[in-house]
């Protein structure tokens, strides 16, 4: 299950419950320098799982900045 690949380190998942949510989240940056930008610092990730929101390995925050959800991506080899 791609729950369990992303290993979220705030989360417990020994059993996928039914009828469960993963959900991904791309926000842009509310800043003077992001406003129309499409540089990758410009953007967060967030990843919920049933309304919590996962903390993944690769992320210094519990909001990642993409720069750090894509290398992740790419370290666990789901690129």
């Amino acid at each position: 299950h791609i729950l369990k690949f992303l290993a979220p380190t705030n989360v417990n998942i020994k059993w996928i419950d039914y009828a469960s949510i993963l959900l991904y989240e791309l926000h842009s940056k509310d800043t003077a320098e992001c406003y129309g930008s499409k540089a990758k610092d410009c953007y967060i990730v967030k990843v919920f799982y049933n309304n919590d929101q996962l903390k993944l390995p690769g992320c210094a925050k519990l909001d990642c900045t993409f720069s750090e959800f894509e290398a992740y991506i790419a370290a666990v080899g789901f690129d």
